[in-house]
Parts: structure tokens; C-alpha cells; sequence
């Protein structure tokens, strides 16, 4: 479906939102919009995530982050629900 679908995954600080936008059933932009991390632990992961997730189209193999793990697996979390949004949409 096209369109754009938020989700949120349980950080170590908090939730983590993302709003996700499809196009042609394509994952096109992740955006993290809200956010509570450490800046210093999780910025590596907020470049990198959402951008291997765009290009790998999906969360399966996207890449772990020692000592931002949280992190990582809430923003992996909250894309898989914004899939799922889209998906039933």
C-alpha cells in the first residue's frame, strides 16, 4: 500500500517512533520522529538503521549495534508494526 504508517518500539530511555512511507509496496523513507536515547550511544544507529532498512527493504537483516541494541531493536520493532499497518490498509 502507499502511504505513510507509524510505529513505536520500546527503547532503553523509551519509545521510539517511526513513521515509515511506502511506495508501489515499496519501503521508501524511515524516519525515527520521536525519541528519548542517550545522543551519544544511539546517533550511530539513527544514521544507519533506517537507511540499511530502505535499502535491504525490510527489517531481517539489518545490522546489530553493541551498546545500542535497545535502540536498534525498537527501531526495528516499530517498522515491523508500521509494515504490518500497511499491509491490513
Amino acid at each position: 500500500n502507499n502511504g505513510t504508517y507509524e510505529g513505536t518500539g520500546e527503547g532503553k530511555k523509551g519509545p521510539v517512533v517511526v513513521s515509515v512511507t511506502f511506495e508501489n509496496d515499496k519501503i521508501i523513507s524511515v524516519e525515527v520522529t520521536a525519541q528519548e536515547e542517550t545522543p551519544e550511544i544511539a546517533a550511530i544507529v539513527f544514521e544507519n538503521v533506517p537507511t540499511q532498512i530502505v535499502k535491504l527493504q525490510g527489517t531481517e537483516a539489518v545490522d546489530t549495534y553493541a551498546g545500542a541494541t535497545y535502540t536498534r531493536d525498537a527501531i526495528v520493532m516499530a517498522v515491523d508494526q508500521a509494515i504490518e499497518q500497511a499491509k491490513i490498509n
